[in-house]
């Protein structure tokens, strides 16, 4: 397979992501952190330079995911202070910080996805921390009326999704730069090692572009939540890579792609799920509590 057949096909998933997320932009997070240039790439590789060297860059791919829970997170922190590009510079400081501990980390596969799951679950319960400030009074008034319940994620969702966006004017050529990059990355693959192939095919490119989308459209608030959901899918992209891993080597390319894509689904149905919540469950649209059913007992004659 060609370098442009490469690109085009990686352009055309990327493409078709875009469109449902715009039709679903709370499940944004989830879709774009899921392996849609690292998948075709391992298999590439796997064709063009042999099965060990797609494994060592698909440990690479597990490795990245701690760089991606740390831009999130980076990201995530500095979207309170500033506009888009102080969050977008402070989503990339911790990532270049966190490089050299991705590297030691890729010469065993257990290492890179201990490092993977541990970045993306403090990733995870700060953007939660986060989330959980951001949707409280500030102020002495707050400590007086004491905590405020958090706001449910499903609420979020609908107030996101009763909102949607016109198509995004650049979209297809952010889908044909994300091709073409994916094409670069294999095409630089005897030069940079498996490692570093895997590493680079897993940048948050997908992620940073869309993020960038939602906050400098929506604010900070679908930002914030873009992130959640794209460091929830980060478990299914190291869970990915980790299968395919290990399984092509004795399963072959095709078992081991379709068993790495059921692996990758099992660990996103749970956010997928928990965005399809009725409407029932969210709080009135004018923030007030509802009140709860009232018990009656009944009479004895």
């Amino acid at each position: 397979m060609d370098g442009w057949s490469k690109a085009a096909l990686t352009a055309a998933a990327v493409g078709l992501v875009m469109a449902v997320a715009r039709r679903r932009p709370a499940l944004a997070g989830l879709v774009a952190a899921l392996p849609l240039v690292t998948a075709p790439t391992l298999a590439w590789i796997a064709l063009d330079h042999g099965a060990a060297f797609a494994v060592h860059a698909a440990v690479g791919s597990v490795a990245a995911c701690a760089l991606l829970a740390a831009f999130a997170l980076g990201y995530g922190l500095m979207a309170r202070r500033g506009g888009v590009t102080g969050a977008l510079l402070g989503g990339l400081a911790p990532t270049a910080a966190l490089l050299p501990v991705a590297l030691g980390a890729g010469a065993r596969l257990d290492d890179a996805l201990l490092l993977a799951l541990g970045c993306t679950l403090v990733a995870e319960l700060m953007l939660a921390r986060l989330g959980a400030r951001a949707g409280r009074p500030a102020g002495s008034d707050a400590r007086a009326q004491g905590p405020e319940p958090p706001i449910r994620a499903s609420e979020a969702f609908e107030a996101i999704e009763a909102d949607p966006l016109p198509p995004a004017p650049l979209a297809p050529a952010t889908a044909l730069s994300i091709g073409a990059f994916a094409a670069l990355a294999d095409a630089a693959g005897p030069a940079l090692g498996g490692f570093a192939t895997g590493l680079l095919a897993s940048l948050p490119i997908v992620g940073a572009t869309m993020v960038v989308r939602e906050h400098s459209r929506r604010g900070q608030g679908a930002a914030r939540l873009f992130l959640r959901g794209y460091v929830r899918g980060l478990v299914g992209k190291a869970g990915f890579g980790a299968v395919f891993a290990l399984g092509l080597p004795v399963l072959g390319l095709a078992a081991t792609l379709g068993l790495a894509c059921a692996a990758c689904w099992a660990a996103a149905w749970p956010t997928l799920r928990r965005g399809r919540r009725p409407a029932c469950e969210s709080r009135p649209p004018d923030g007030s509590q509802q009140e709860p059913p009232v018990a009656v007992k009944p009479s004895i004659r």
